[in-house]
């Protein structure tokens, strides 16, 4: 009786709206690379020494989506 529950809810309902996660994602992918460097560089690097000044507080994503209009939070 679970699983008929379960997979008749979640496969019914879309959690996340599309575009607006694509949106998301790529403000995400703009803010990390100014903080830490491109991809290439991220994924190819054997050694990383993160300064304090670049340490990403708890709260960021949640402010930067709410600066652009994308936070699902309220």
């Amino acid at each position: 009786m679970n699983n008929y529950r379960n997979d008749s809810f979640y496969n019914s309902v879309s959690v996340l709206d599309s575009s607006r996660q694509r949106q998301r994602e790529l403000l995400f992918n703009k803010y990390v690379a100014k903080k830490f460097g491109k991809v290439d560089f991220r994924h190819n690097v054997k050694i990383c020494n993160i300064h304090p000044d670049q340490c990403i507080p708890v709260n960021a994503y949640q402010k930067l989506y709410a600066k652009h209009h994308l936070n699902d939070v309220d």
